[in-house]
């Protein structure tokens, strides 16, 4: 079975992370994978291509000059022939649009994901009806939460072309990377390198500064701890268009001896492992990546109950969920957490269990195995 995952970039993000994830688990399992990765000239963002090299991931640049490209589409469509793929595999609208194109005419099987819409800006609304309107021309499209894919059956797609697949994450890896970082008292030196003391307490958050990832909450919400627990660090990791208005925040909330910006990093289970509390302020989610990679590495989880968050978070269990936008919530949260250790060690030990046994990379790549063969078993026997 031959495998084209179709993906358009802007950086390593949520749905980036879920299609290298769901790749290397494949590839473990015996399918035959390639990442094609759309080379956009003008903007060129080649994060994933770094990554596929990192895990020995096939992938093939397709160059693509504008939003379409008639190079592009040969390209790709030469390169289903030539290796004879099976199924394309397409994880954004852009690459929605190519694979449907670049497939006329050819006996291939064509699946959509869609890992969220996230934003509603105009431009990206318009993108977004774009994209209901291609995956009607899927043979399956495949949503990464119940509430996903409800929005989708209410587009006109029909429920039996739909399917749930949760995101998972690769929980030995990250097990065995904490393990590693504390073998080497690699703690100590990250809080060093970042101005962060031994006796300071860490809460994180990693995701693209974006509005609907709710960061001004947060920091809203960290103004009041800090001032009841001052000797506590924030960590924002990532980058994005609101970079600069959220310093600007910090600075008015006179929080800039308290809040870190690490920008975009490539050893996010080191900072994890420096994590006292993960949160996850979101005011819209699929299934976070960055919520799974938190409770696989231990960490106790802050979150929203948005998206499929309350299918992985049971509220005070393994975790602690807060209405998106609620700045009392988030604070009682964290000052919770802060002065709790038996609760934290047992949202720690809970929320990795509920991952380990219904989150893993391994059973996500298994139920794609499982549809993968469904719908070739369905063209054989046509």
């Amino acid at each position: 079975m031959k495998i084209l995952h179709l993906v358009s970039s802007l950086g390593f993000f949520g749905a980036e992370n879920v299609v290298l994830t769901l790749a290397k688990e494949q590839m473990r399992q015996g399918l035959q994978i390639c990442i094609g990765i759309f080379h956009n000239i003008k903007a060129p963002h080649l994060e994933v291509v770094e990554e596929a090299k990192k895990y020995k991931i096939p992938f093939e640049n397709f160059s693509c000059r504008g939003r379409f490209d008639m190079k592009t589409v040969l390209a790709i469509r030469k390169f289903i022939q030539q290796k004879e793929i099976s199924i394309v595999h397409s994880h954004n609208y852009k690459s929605n649009f190519y694979a449907l194109v670049s497939a006329i005419g050819i006996d291939v099987k064509k699946i959509t994901t869609c890992h969220n819409w996230t934003t509603n800006k105009l431009k990206m609304n318009l993108y977004k009806n774009l994209d209901k309107l291609f995956m009607r021309k899927f043979d399956k499209v495949i949503a990464v939460s119940d509430v996903l894919k409800d929005e989708i059956v209410r587009s006109g797609i029909p429920s039996k072309k739909v399917s749930v697949i949760y995101n998972g994450v690769d929980v030995e890896k990250l097990q065995v990377a904490c393990r590693k970082l504390q073998d080497e008292n690699y703690g100590k030196k990250l809080r060093k390198q970042l101005g962060i003391k031994e006796d300071e307490k860490v809460i994180g958050t990693v995701g693209r500064l974006t509005e609907e990832k709710g960061h001004v909450y947060l920091l809203r919400a960290f103004k009041e701890v800090v001032s009841e627990l001052p000797d506590t660090k924030l960590l924002i990791v990532g980058d994005g268009p609101l970079k600069e208005s959220l310093k600007l925040k910090v600075q008015s909330l006179k929080l800039e001896k308290n809040v870190i910006f690490t920008g975009i990093r490539k050893d996010v289970p080191a900072l994890l492992s420096i994590m006292d509390i993960f949160v996850l302020p979101s005011l819209d989610e699929g299934l976070p990546m960055a919520i799974l990679e938190a409770m696989a590495a231990k960490i106790p989880v802050i979150a929203t109950k948005v998206g499929a968050i309350p299918r992985v978070i049971e509220n005070r269990e393994n975790g602690i969920l807060v209405s998106a936008c609620s700045v009392q919530e988030l604070t009682d949260a964290l000052q919770t957490v802060l002065r709790g250790d038996e609760l934290a060690k047992q949202m720690s030990d809970d929320g990795y269990h509920k991952v380990a046994e219904e989150f893993s990379s391994e059973k996500m790549a298994e139920k794609y195995c499982d549809l993968y063969e469904g719908l070739l078993a369905d063209k054989n026997s046509d």
